[in-house]
């Protein structure tokens, strides 16, 4: 049984891809000028169709994330405070871990360090560069962007 679905299959594939494998004209179906038919009316139909399942859609996801500015965080709040997270029901991030690797085999130096409360990421990091330096990145992220400082 499954062998006469696939060769059914196979059989209808290679009588649609025939017209392209022998360069004999389209039919009369996918030939624009036969059909009327040019891109822009295909574009113009399909957007005017999709358009008002999209809108509702936006609208619906606009109305469900609560982007409205009195839930925004505000960028003057104080690291780990919690008042960046007044208007949401997630639980402010709160972690901090650290991990090395040493590997004399293959010269593999790596250290790093990151603590995040709330909003706030402080971190450092060292490695080895291509000229044999340690290089140690310093960096802080949060509601005020990004900042690193680099050692050698």
């Amino acid at each position: 049984m499954i062998a006469k679905v696939v060769l059914t299959l196979t059989i209808a594939s290679l009588a649609t891809a025939a017209p392209q494998l022998f360069d004999s004209p389209a039919p009369a179906r996918f030939n624009q000028r036969a059909s009327g038919l040019n891109q822009n009316q295909v574009v113009t139909s399909v957007i005017s169709t999709l358009q008002p399942a999209i809108a509702a859609a936006v609208a619906q996801a606009l109305r469900g994330s609560s982007l409205g500015s009195s839930s925004r965080p505000s960028g003057a709040s104080g690291a780990g405070s919690g008042s960046a997270f007044a208007g949401s029901n997630a639980t402010p991030a709160k972690y901090n871990y650290e991990y090395k690797v040493a590997n004399d085999n293959t010269q593999t130096y790596i250290t790093q360090a990151e603590e995040r409360d709330g909003l706030e990421v402080k971190g450092t990091y060292s490695y080895v560069d291509p000229t044999g330096a340690i290089v140690t990145v310093n960096y802080t992220a949060g509601e005020l962007g990004y900042q690193e400082s680099r050692e050698r």
